[in-house]
């Protein structure tokens, strides 16, 4: 923000929000600029310094006083994704190393190893990556549409649940089981139709650590949600009671496999034209996504739990990275992360998060419009600043 004397005039002494003015702009040292530089670890300007202190710096200030104010103020880099620029720890190298592990699928225990840092500092910057790509994918999933194929043709697309742990807690004298459940879709043929959910309200199961069936309430709720009016969707799954009594009319065809018996794939006469009314013989069985659920847990470390809403929030945060890895497979996944990220930053969106709620923050993360500030209540931690 360059500006000139007459402005200055005008403005001293009025009140102004300087730190937001400075993490808009962000790095800046022009004479005419709101903002001028301090020397490092000094209160004096760089114009008031001597030669050989000049040369004694070694690095670009991060510290600038308000021309308005003179009030110190630490500035950012101008990116919501990098708030902070320091040395150590929290320098703006470090951190892109720590993004750049993590769209790699490293756990914060591996990236703590590779660069000797503290779990609180990795935490911090690894969470926001894993949010973005969490905010990614939200929005890629409302962009999928499950059979839209030309011609009249059916889209064969495999469903199945998945439980990616459970807790216990005691209620009245009774020892329950709350379980982590997946839900998803993933159409043969394109692995960049994936699509899950997180089963809400948590299932449970009493006495014993039982896997619970889906209700019919649950899964159709599911299918007004991913399936479209017009698709024409073959639907493929085990035998679960609600995958084979709960319809919509944009399943046009069922099969599937009992699991309990022993038999994961099978053959069948399968419609595969709606127009035409054309069958085929086709391999029913859930093999793709089975392969897909197995890929989508990898990363995440088996000490995390989902008893609380951290946890919760953590854990999703992991699957979530995982499954953005697994629609952009055949890409180059950092020039990927890059254009992720800035639109993340360019779109002023709010990521909202049922856990995040119930954890007592507002929101897992934003990007406010007034001056693109990032915000990240995760984790106990206020703001990153």
């Amino acid at each position: 923000m360059l500006i000139d004397d007459e402005y200055v005039d005008n403005m001293e002494g009025q009140p102004h929000a300087c730190k937001q003015d400075a993490q808009k702009t962000g790095y800046f040292q022009d004479s005419g600029a709101l903002f001028t530089a301090l020397g490092h670890g000094s209160d004096k300007e760089l114009s008031e310094l001597t030669p050989e202190a000049r040369m004694s710096i070694n690095r670009i200030t991060a510290r600038f006083r308000c021309r308005l104010c003179r009030a110190p103020v630490g500035v950012g880099t101008g990116h919501p994704a990098f708030p902070t620029g320091g040395h150590g720890s929290s320098s703006i190298s470090t951190q892109v190393y720590i993004h750049w592990l993590v769209i790699e699928g490293h756990s914060n225990t591996q990236i703590c190893r590779i660069l000797n840092l503290s779990s609180p500092t990795v935490t911090k910057f690894a969470t926001f990556v894993r949010y973005v790509l969490c905010w990614k994918v939200w929005h890629l999933q409302r962009a999928m549409k499950f059979g839209f194929m030309p011609d009249s043709q059916v889209q064969l697309v495999e469903v199945d649940e998945t439980s990616e742990g459970y807790w216990e807690i005691e209620e009245d004298g009774t020892l329950c089981y709350y379980w982590f459940i997946l839900v998803g879709f993933i159409a043969r043929g394109r692995p960049d139709l994936f699509w899950w959910t997180i089963l809400r309200p948590f299932p449970k199961s009493r006495e014993k650590a039982k896997f619970p069936k889906m209700t019919n309430h649950a899964w159709k709720a599911i299918l007004d949600q991913v399936v479209m009016e017009g698709a024409n969707i073959g639907q493929i799954s085990d035998s679960l009671s609600c995958y084979l009594e709960v319809g919509s009319p944009g399943i046009v065809a069922k099969g599937s496999v009992n699991h309990t018996e022993g038999i994961y794939a099978r053959s069948a006469q399968f419609l595969v034209n709606v127009e035409t009314r054309k069958t085929e013989h086709i391999k029913v069985g859930t093999q793709i996504i089975d392969q897909a659920w197995r890929r989508q847990g990898e990363n995440v470390p088996d000490n995390l739990t989902a008893k609380t809403a951290k946890g919760r929030i953590l854990k999703e945060g992991y699957l979530r990275a995982q499954q953005w890895r697994m629609l952009n497979r055949h890409a180059d996944s950092w020039p990927l992360w890059v254009q992720t990220l800035n639109q993340w930053k360019d779109s002023g969106d709010t990521f909202w998060g049922d856990d995040a709620k119930e954890a007592g923050s507002q929101h897992a993360f934003s990007v406010d419009g007034s001056f693109s500030y990032l915000v990240v209540y995760i984790l106990g931690h206020n703001h990153i600043s």
